[in-house]
């Protein structure tokens, strides 16, 4: 049962790591756009199905339709057309409004809340592997979503047979029981050894490498506030996974818990390297 079960994640793993190197550096920009779309997409069905179906008296078009009005700020602001980007914010914000104030039940007042959450948590970070991934002519933004990527994976990585070996100390046992101090210990290892290996085929003499210690520590942090965020989610809701999407592995928001928090972050260290 165990050695299918670990088949299944690594042949499912393996699959989705081939796929994503090649949408990464290879698509072109309509493609890339499109998977990013649809990915992110998968991901909001997830919430939603989770969060209305812990009985939250929420309308499901509402999620989608903020999940369309979102990436059409993005995409309006990356164009530098700010206003159509503001129109697209202010009727984003007025239909979780009033969608929130038709709520089925009088005693729900978070309606506004967890309609805007998945455009925050999830439309945003995604749209931004958008700017990312086209940051510069040179090419260089495929190297970046990489080394975010693998940042990110290593970091996963490491926390986890770090912990399993060495852990004894619970980090959150509230949220996610089995994550412990010392496993977060080695994720910080794990991540700065695979970032710094591909700032040294990738970026030595684009970045100061003073810069990547700094981004990676506080992207590996982000991304640990991330995990715990879905287990919280989780937790909430009363699943074990966002969906069975992907054997072995669960569901889109299993998988980029992490980098939902991680990205944004990226993002914003970039563009302030850039001043």
């Amino acid at each position: 049962m165990y050695k299918s079960e670990l088949s299944k994640r690594l042949i499912s793993g393996f699959s989705i790591a081939f796929f994503a190197y090649w949408i990464i550096y290879f698509s072109s920009q309509t493609i890339f756009i499109a998977a990013v779309f649809l990915v992110a997409t998968i991901a909001i069905f997830e919430f939603e199905r989770a969060i209305i179906g812990r009985g939250t008296p929420l309308r499901s078009v509402i999620f989608y339709f903020s999940h369309v009005l979102t990436f059409g700020a993005g995409w309006f602001f990356w164009k530098e057309d700010q206003e159509n980007a503001l129109i697209c914010l202010a009727v984003l914000l007025a239909v979780n409004i009033l969608a929130s104030l038709f709520a089925k039940r009088e005693k729900e007042t978070l309606g506004i809340f967890w309609y805007t959450i998945p455009s925050v948590w999830i439309s945003l970070p995604f749209f931004l592997l958008i700017p990312i991934r086209f940051f510069r002519l040179d090419g260089i933004g495929s190297h970046l979503i990489f080394f975010l990527v693998v940042t990110v994976a290593f970091n996963d990585i490491f926390a986890y047979f770090g912990g399993k070996k060495f852990g004894k100390r619970l980090l959150a046992p509230k949220i996610s029981p089995k994550k412990t101090i010392e496993g977060t210990f080695f994720g910080y290892v794990g991540a700065i050894l695979m970032g710094s290996i591909v700032y040294s085929i990738y970026f030595k003499g684009t970045f100061s490498y003073l810069w990547i210690v700094i981004t990676i520590i506080l992207v590996t942090f982000s991304a640990q506030v991330g995990d715990l965020l879905e287990s919280k989610f989780k937790r909430y809701c009363g699943i074990k996974d966002s969906s069975n999407i992907i054997p072995g592995h669960g569901g889109v928001l299993d998988r980029f818990d992490a980098l939902l928090t991680a990205i944004p972050l990226f993002w914003i260290l970039l563009v302030l390297n850039e001043i």
